[in-house]
């Protein structure tokens, strides 16, 4: 990625949906933003409307400066066939509010922790943060309650009057968002594309840049203004300095060279590029190109230009190579109860055994086991002489404590004075359901975040594919389809610190839970749940409807998916009418610390066999005909044969299955997971039959049509 340090260029959209800022007093605030609060009736400023207004100012100002430079930045580039075809667009009168109103809005809520005015010099109470970051969680939810569409604030829907591009019914929606009218309207046919492009750019254009444009605009795409907006800010990245350099930023700040994002097609003809590299090709020189795909970069450079084609046109159009599966992967990431670990509920360490509907009054005589959590946590939570006291405490062992402090300072009356202040922490702490809530908390929880977006960025490029968005606890990766399997496995693991390789410089540490970063120990999430969807769609179907309904599967089924006690900590995996899940923990710790290694040896452990049985099938030592023995296997499929029974049966279809009369396999060594049974509201299917139908799915999207 050296070409893209050197421009400037962040490779990847790592933006947190949500950002929590800690702030100084609101007066100061006030003061140094210059903002001029009204007052009420009663003479009081209000500072939280104020700070309100003033957010959302600036983020509009923010987008206004983007769109204008952009804008700014085309009518200095008319030879460039993209930027041409955006000024001309961008010029109509209709669609300039576009630029004065964002795509996104903003929630913001406000709340203050008031000094004490009569003791300033007194310390604020630990408790001031955690309750008020109780209440802003909770206006939070309040102002989630109402959704706005940011195309409510639009005044004018008409603009499709005077969309470039024709259509046949009047207008057209946009093909990428799906909502607003599109003001682009791009022929599919190649010669009618081609008079389309010379129409607004006045003059014949090249073949070989026509070729550039196409992969760049699709034919046949239709985009509304604010998708033509963010696809020249994918074009040009390095325009998102404006917001830092404010007024500083200039045209000669911004590369010649251009920006290659890869498209579906792109990541669905991994197998087409590396064929291509054995082969003595000739390929022209190729114009400075910097490329977000770590793929491209790899790639070798005499051949880089095979890459810049469009793949669409090459062989998914007319002349169509039945060798190449249409399909890629997409992969959506999300982790489990985030929101509540923010909150310092217990529902992420107990999943399965408390849900979210423990915190909403629904008990279910289970508030013995949260405690025992929050004991197990106090106990755990410090280091040395400060973690012996703290358990001898728990356990009601106060003199044994007081000789461990009093050894520490020599002091009686002090010492008398920890122990109160430590019983009276214990017991506020064992009152509550969850626990207290400090800044040093969400600054680790951040942390571990970024680190592990880090790790699977790292993932995704070793296995040629593309991340799309990573922020906060969300991924959206592309995948090429036989690398999806083994992403979902070495991210999963990753996230509870169990790195079979290197990732990147991150190494694996002597305890699970734990990355190394040259010589520091980092921790990550061992005891957080985290669910995927992969996603197998054909290059050419919608992406808008691909990205709505992989976020409903994955919204939905962590919800509605059981196995055994529990749920969420899943993989789903969508082909075509065909979905398939599969658990990617098996047993969740609850108090023996014999749980905890239990769950952390079953993490992804359902991968690990499919992988096998994948691996086996594709180096032809196992026949695909095992599938259909399982899938049509009455009994098995009803759950009929368990216990011992159960790996014996599935030895012998294997071994009845087996092409190499050497091969050697057993279901021994998962006799805990195959007894699972996947749960969907009143449906129900055996995990054995979602392993071969995950199987049959992967084995379907790699098949070419």
């Amino acid at each position: 990625m050296e070409e893209i340090n050197k421009a400037g260029i962040p490779p990847y959209a790592i933006i947190p949906a949500r950002a929590t800022l800690i702030l100084p007093g609101i007066g100061y605030v006030e003061r140094e933003l210059n903002l001029k609060c009204e007052r009420d009736q009663n003479s009081r400023y209000k500072y939280e409307k104020c700070i309100r207004n003033y957010v959302d100012e600036k983020f509009r100002e923010g987008w206004k400066k983007l769109v204008s430079f952009l804008i700014e930045y085309a009518s200095k580039n008319p030879n460039d066939y993209f930027w041409a075809v955006f000024h001309k667009v961008m010029s109509i009168t209709s669609v300039q509010e576009f630029k004065e109103k964002p795509p996104l809005a903003l929630r913001v809520i406000v709340t203050e922790i008031p000094n004490d005015e009569k003791d300033e010099d007194k310390e604020p109470d630990y408790m001031d943060f955690d309750n008020k970051y109780i209440k802003l969680v909770s206006e939070f939810k309040k102002h989630k309650l109402s959704r706005t569409s940011p195309a409510t604030q639009l005044s004018n829907f008409e603009y499709y009057k005077d969309a470039i591009g024709k259509s046949s019914r009047g207008f057209e929606y946009c093909s990428v968002c799906g909502i607003l009218p599109a003001i682009l309207i791009l022929p599919k046919g190649d010669e009618e594309y081609k008079e389309f492009v010379k129409g607004i750019i006045g003059e014949q254009i090249g073949d070989e840049k026509l070729d550039d444009l196409k992969v760049v605009l699709s034919p046949g795409e239709k985009l509304c203004p604010w998708c033509l907006i963010k696809r020249g800010l994918g074009m040009r990245p390095e325009v998102f300095k404006v917001l830092v350099n404010n007024e500083e930023f200039g045209q000669e700040e911004i590369e010649s060279k251009r920006v290659f994002i890869p498209s579906v097609s792109h990541i669905a003809s991994y197998k087409k590029y590396e064929a291509f590299k054995n082969e003595e090709l000739e390929c022209k020189e190729i114009r400075d190109m910097i490329s977000l795909w770590k793929y491209y970069e790899t790639y070798p450079e005499d051949k880089r230009c095979l890459i810049l084609k469009d793949p669409e046109t090459l062989w998914f159009g007319r002349t169509r190579d039945k060798t190449l599966s249409p399909y890629y992967a997409l992969i959506r990431a999300d982790t489990d109860y985030l929101g509540d670990l923010l909150e310092g509920k217990l529902t992420p360490y107990l999943a399965g055994i408390i849900d979210s509907t423990f915190y909403g009054g629904k008990k279910d005589g289970k508030e013995n086991v949260v405690e025992n959590a929050i004991r197990r946590y106090l106990g755990n939570a410090g280091e040395g002489s400060y973690k012996n006291v703290m358990k001898l405490m728990l356990n009601n062992k106060e003199s044994k404590a007081k000789e461990i402090i009093k050894e520490e300072i020599k002091e009686e009356k002090l010492t008398n004075n920890i122990i109160d202040q430590l019983k009276e922490f214990i017991n506020e702490n064992l009152r509550r359901d969850r626990l207290v809530l400090f800044p040093s908390w969400h600054v680790s929880i951040s942390s571990m975040l970024n680190r592990i977006l880090l790790m699977e960025i790292k993932l995704a490029e070793d296995l040629d594919g593309f991340v799309v968005y990573a922020g906060g606890d969300d991924l959206l990766a592309i995948l090429p389809v036989e690398k999806a399997l083994e992403f979902v496995e070495k991210s999963r693991k990753a996230i509870a610190g169990i790195i079979r390789d290197n990732i990147g410089e991150f190494m694996q540490t002597e305890s699970k839970g734990f990355v190394k970063l040259n010589n520091a120990y980092f921790s990550l999430f061992p005891l957080v749940g985290r669910s995927y969807v992969i996603y197998f769609s054909h290059i050419k179907y919608p992406l808008q409807l691909v990205l709505e309904d992989s976020y409903n599967l994955l919204e939905d089924g962590k919800e509605r998916i059981r196995y055994g006690n529990y749920k969420k900590d899943i993989v789903i995996v969508k082909y075509r009418g065909s979905a398939s899940v599969l658990p990617l923990s098996i047993k969740r710790p609850n108090e023996d610390e014999g749980d905890i290694d239990e769950y952390l040896n079953s993490i992804a452990k359902s991968l690990e066999l499919l992988r096998k049985l994948y691996e086996l099938i594709k180096q032809e030592k196992l026949s695909k005909s095992v599938i259909y023995n399982v899938l049509s296997d009455e009994l098995l499929n009803n759950g009929k044969i368990k216990d011992e029974l159960l790996a014996i049966y599935l030895d012998y279809l294997i071994c009845r299955n087996r092409l190499d009369k050497k091969l050697k396999f057993s279901f021994n060594d998962y006799k805990d997971l195959i007894q699972l049974e996947i749960k969907s509201d009143n449906n129900s299917k055996t995990l054995i039959y979602n392993l071969f139908q995950t199987l049959s799915n992967i084995l379907g999207a790699e098949k070419s049509e």
